[in-house]
């Protein structure tokens, strides 16, 4: 016979040649030759083996889920926006030319009135990050006094005044806007800019 330990924890064969653990609650394996008792304790680590498997694989799936629900997000608040028509175009700027030449410096701008909505500002905010806006007034209906002017880096809307930063595309000023500016893809590669939607 073999002495026989008991415990709160689950049944584990820990030094065979010595004793079994078994669980205090269920001391039914009291004075039990070793054979027997490595087989029940064989037989219970493999329960709690499956068990820590399909508990550990269902968080890992709960996970997962909440990780897919998080991603799936974006900026709705230029979607849907009732003032804005979602227009399909494709800009490219070569910033080796004159007229474009500026938008190699940080801090410059450069403003087209021939894509977009009312036009396009782009920014160049440190030399290498760009950024690109829609000159309409986001929170405006289209019109002859929807699009915005810049000055700086401030674009204005002359029919209500709303004014936007032209790095963010948030409003300037405190007021409660209900949508940013819509921004457009851009991407350099080398001497060109180019911008799309």
């Amino acid at each position: 016979m073999i002495p026989v330990k008991f415990q709160e924890s689950p049944v584990f064969v820990v030094k065979p040649e010595n004793y079994c653990i078994i669980n205090r609650k269920n001391p039914i394996f009291t004075g039990i030759s070793f054979n027997k008792c490595k087989k029940f304790n064989d037989s219970v680590q493999l329960y709690y083996f499956s068990r820590n498997a399909n508990f550990m694989r269902k968080i890992t799936l709960l996970s997962l889920l909440v990780l897919m629900l998080f991603s799936c997000s974006g900026n709705d608040d230029y979607r849907g926006n009732p003032n804005l028509a979602d227009l399909n175009f494709s800009l490219r700027l070569n910033l080796t030319l004159p007229e474009y030449n500026q938008l190699q410096y940080a801090g410059n701008s450069y403003v087209t009135y021939n894509y977009g909505v009312k036009g396009i500002v782009i920014y160049n905010i440190n030399g290498s990050q760009f950024t690109a806006f829609e000159l309409s007034d986001p929170n405006h209906p289209a019109s002859s006094c929807s699009g915005m002017t810049v000055n700086g880096v401030i674009a204005t809307c002359s029919c209500e005044g709303n004014s936007y930063n032209i790095i963010t595309g948030e409003p300037a000023s405190e007021e409660n806007l209900q949508y940013t500016m819509k921004p457009y893809r851009i991407q350099q590669s080398g001497s060109i800019i180019e911008v799309w939607n």
